[in-house]
């Protein structure tokens, strides 16, 4: 029962779920972060908070609405986090869903490197560059221009000498090159793989086959996720174009061939009659129970399953909100501490709007611009965007929702994506029950993943 539905409800009531776990019933606060044991009568009292004893209403409702004290930070306060560097706008394979297609970014442009030493050093004038920044070598495939990833490392392992700052590098790719040349170069610098895979042979062949023959590019991925599994955790990014797929067959696969960690996005088409989206809901919530039986049932085995954003939901979930751990105010860092960098020199506010000229940040020559990226932040922050987000409790869990289905849906970044909001609700929902079916002893265990 989701508690949002009561008609006399006051916005800090909305944000207070109701579920049940093993014969218990429990309240979620989406303004403390909190998880509340409660009986009947606690239920009945919340129609009347101003009766509620002060330390249940303390832990329901907490101090304060965080949104009230939003103060987006100037540049140089802001640390800077993320770096997405499009390596190269070209690719080998012919994705249905390819959003850099979708924007007119897919070209032979590659980035050089005098462009990439130009406009990384503007970010790094620009803001607080204290903390380790992770450079996310992006495409098109980066792998078509492994000449300029080697320059490029090598400069800022330069600045790393000069104790200015320290780097993190990771690389997404379609998985489909490797030799020992790229295999070298991932390990000397330790750089983190996410590989593209979109599920069984079947489904991956017909979604990602490649560009010049048509033929698909699932065995080959799988070898080279074989190969660097000896060396290396990889992750694989799996986009769902049909929600009627059973994870957890798709995830026992994916395991089997090599891959540590399955991160699931739906593709962002949205279903604007109202029958068919709630079809696709019926679907999607039970592949999620039964994804979340499955995780259930390992966990009593002792076996952590790596899926979805279970594990980023289980942490935040076992910490609650602090200073440590703050209520989510976006979806993500993008505009705010991580910025995407195109091959012309130009900033964008992540590497889906590589191209789109009305979420271009800045350029080469001025850097970001900050009239623009405080714009954008003040009218996309969670009190802000145009949907539930202001009275759902799950909404400082998830921030929003991405950008990109809503830009994608409507051509506004502001709007909700509805069937995103519904799926992420979904998720939260299924990880609030996973934790409290954990052993108690066991979840200190959620501290120290990443």
């Amino acid at each position: 029962m989701d508690l949002m539905d009561g008609n006399a409800m006051e916005q800090e009531n909305s944000k207070l779920f109701e579920l049940e776990s093993h014969g218990h019933k429990y309240i979620f606060s989406g303004n403390t972060g909190l998880i509340v044991e409660v009986e009947d009568q606690l239920i009945e009292k919340l129609q009347a908070p101003d009766e509620l004893d002060d330390e249940i209403r303390k832990c329901l409702f907490g101090d304060s609405d965080y949104s009230k004290s939003l103060r987006i930070l100037p540049a140089k306060e802001t640390a800077l986090k993320n770096i997405t560097v499009f390596t190269s706008n070209r690719c080998n394979l012919d994705c249905s869903y390819c959003y850099v297609t979708k924007n007119n970014a897919m070209n032979d442009e590659k980035m050089s490197i005098d462009t990439f030493k130009s406009a990384v050093g503007n970010l790094l004038t620009e803001f607080d560059t204290s903390k380790r920044i992770n450079i996310l070598f992006f495409g098109g495939e980066p792998l078509l221009n492994i000449s300029f990833l080697t320059d490029a490392i090598g400069f800022l392992k330069k600045i790393e000498a000069e104790g200015k700052t320290k780097f993190s590098f990771s690389l997404t790719t379609n998985g489909t090159i490797l030799n020992d040349k790229i295999l070298d170069l991932l390990l000397r610098y330790d750089i983190s793989i996410v590989i593209s895979i979109d599920g069984s042979q079947d489904v991956h062949n017909a979604m990602r086959p490649y560009k010049n023959s048509g033929r698909g590019s699932y065995d080959t991925i799988v070898e080279n996720v074989r190969r660097l599994a000896e060396f290396k955790k990889i992750k694989a990014r799996v986009t769902l174009c049909d929600v009627d797929v059973d994870l957890v067959e798709m995830y026992e696969q994916l395991k089997s061939a090599g891959f540590w960690d399955v991160h699931l996005a739906i593709v962002a088409d949205e279903e604007t009659d109202t029958i068919k989206l709630n079809e696709k809901m019926d679907i999607l919530r039970r592949r999620i129970g039964e994804m979340e039986a499955y995780i259930m049932e390992k966990m009593g085995d002792g076996v952590l399953v790596r899926f979805g954003d279970y594990l980023k939901y289980l942490k935040k979930i076992h910490l609650g909100f602090t200073p440590d751990n703050r209520p989510m105010r976006f979806p993500c860092s993008a505009g705010h501490s991580s910025f995407s960098l195109a091959t012309t020199g130009d900033y964008y506010l992540c590497h889906r709007f590589n191209n789109v000229d009305k979420y271009r940040l800045g350029d080469i020559n001025e850097g970001v611009n900050q009239e623009i990226r405080d714009k954008f932040l003040h009218e996309h922050n969670v009190s802000s965007r145009v949907g539930q987000c202001q009275s759902c409790w799950a909404s400082a869990m998830c921030g929003g929702t991405c950008y990109h289905p809503s830009y994608t849906h409507s051509g506004e970044t502001r709007i909700v994506n509805e069937l995103h909001c519904k799926y992420t609700r979904e998720m939260v929902q299924s990880a609030l029950r996973v934790y409290l079916g954990m052993n108690p002893d066991k979840r200190h265990l959620l501290e120290n993943i990443h």
